[in-house]
């Protein structure tokens, strides 16, 4: 299926290390908070008692938790987090609050708090959370309860809370982790589960703004032919070209962004954009004799800070984009002409 056109184009790591947070780190390449401050002391007592203390941090941990649960069916399920960013529309930085519980008919049922959507659930989005549980493998840390009061409100309380068939229990409470990997997966299985169930509340919006940065890189297989196109950054960026064996850079015109930006906002990118929730594609393992690892690599990044990020050797994929990327190569020879 090709792309249609007309479309528009749409770790906390200073706060604790590894598992001393709730989720572990979050991206590399997002910005990452600092902390401010240092804690106060607390006491022990306060910390049995669990008691808030402002600019403290109080541990309560449940030393009973099992550190493995058995069953896999899910019966009810609490999961509030806050992410940094727009993950859906006019929702800047905002918490989100998920619920699967049973309604007063009986039906258990999937709600998300903020927007106030809810649908009957189903099996299809039961496992994909506990795929997610079990990637992160969360029961290590069943019963943590550790929160560091006086912090921003990003980083406010956070709590997971799943029930199982068997009677067993998950249970962790932490400060937010606003980048969180567990957390932003977790959004996206509830968004594109919720869409397919034709409620659009959660989808997150696509790339917006001017084009910040591209990158083309093709491999042609039966002529064994490498072509890259690349904005190379440093403090005199220029627009590089690698054709028939003869690399060529030249400055980047004027316009030269806005005129990409024209052409990539004929495309609908949303299933390469790693930020939508509608991310997805048939992709390829890299291949050692490849010198790209796939025949084609595309980066593109936005203003809003949406990134499509397509590497593939598939068919159907090179199908798909081959009129995007024939128009960009047009435009692109012409600029070294």
């Amino acid at each position: 299926m090709r792309l249609k056109k007309g479309l528009g184009i749409m770790c906390f790591s200073a706060l604790m290390l590894a598992l001393s947070s709730l989720f572990g780190c979050g991206n590399d390449n997002i910005d990452k908070p600092s902390r401010p401050g240092k804690n106060k002391d607390v006491s022990i007592d306060q910390i049995i008692s669990g008691e808030p203390v402002e600019g403290g941090t109080v541990i309560n941990n449940d030393k009973n938790a099992p550190k493995e649960i058995k069953s896999k069916e899910i019966t009810g399920y609490y999961f509030n987090f806050g992410l940094s960013g727009e993950w859906s529309k006019g929702r800047e930085n905002a918490f989100y609050t998920f619920e699967i519980k049973e309604n007063g008919s009986g039906v258990l049922t999937v709600y998300e708090q903020t927007t106030g959507i809810s649908a009957p659930a189903d099996d299809e989005i039961l496992k994909s959370l506990q795929d997610i549980i079990d990637k992160y493998e969360l029961v290590k840390i069943n019963g943590r309860y550790h929160l560091t009061a006086g912090l921003p409100p990003e980083f406010a309380a956070s709590n997971l809370n799943v029930d199982y068939a068997s009677g067993e229990n998950l249970s962790i409470t932490d400060n937010n982790n606003p980048n969180g990997e567990a957390e932003q997966e977790t959004y996206l299985a509830f968004s594109k589960w919720f869409s397919k169930n034709g409620i659009n509340d959660l989808l997150i919006p696509g790339p917006e703004g001017e084009v910040t940065y591209i990158n083309l890189e093709l491999y042609d297989r039966e002529k064994d032919e490498v072509r890259f196109y690349s904005v190379v950054t440093g403090d005199e960026p220029v627009f590089s070209r690698y054709l028939n064996g003869i690399d060529k850079d030249i400055e980047i015109p004027e316009d030269f962004y806005k005129n990409v930006t024209e052409i990539v906002g004929k495309y609908d990118l949303l299933r390469y954009d790693i930020y939508s929730s509608l991310y997805g594609y048939e992709q390829t393992p890299e291949d050692k004799s490849n010198p790209f690892g796939t025949d084609i690599q595309l980066l593109i990044e936005f203003e809003n800070g949406h990134k499509v990020d397509l590497r593939s050797s598939a068919d159907s994929v090179k199908e798909d984009v081959s009129p995007l990327i024939e128009e960009l190569i047009t435009y692109y020879n012409g600029l070294f002409e």
